[in-house]
């Protein structure tokens, strides 16, 4: 069963890459990175923690800086603090609008 982890690690690059271009919420941000425990163990967060925020969508910032170093690393550039400003900007809005 060696090779069932390099299958899963190319099918995770594959959906991350198509994701790129649709990075318009949180839920997207976190899905690019794979799983929550990865993601969780990445940020030094519990996996429920992250699968917390991405039922919310929403990312805390005090969390952003590492988020973007940690998509920066894994080649996902396009992700960036102005990025996640943007969404959280969004968010925002559409919360208002729905009140």
């Amino acid at each position: 069963m060696k090779l069932a982890r390099p299958i899963r690690y190319v099918l995770t690059c594959i959906a991350t890459w198509r994701s790129v271009g649709r990075m318009k919420t949180f839920r997207d941000i976190i899905n690019s990175f794979g799983n929550a425990e990865q993601m969780g163990r990445d940020l030094g967060v519990s996996g429920l923690s992250v699968r917390m925020w991405r039922r919310r969508n929403s990312i805390p910032a005090q969390h952003w800086t590492r988020v973007v170093d940690l998509a920066h690393a894994r080649g996902l550039d396009i992700i960036s603090l102005d990025l996640l400003a943007r969404i959280a900007a969004s968010a925002a809005t559409d919360n208002a609008r729905a009140a």
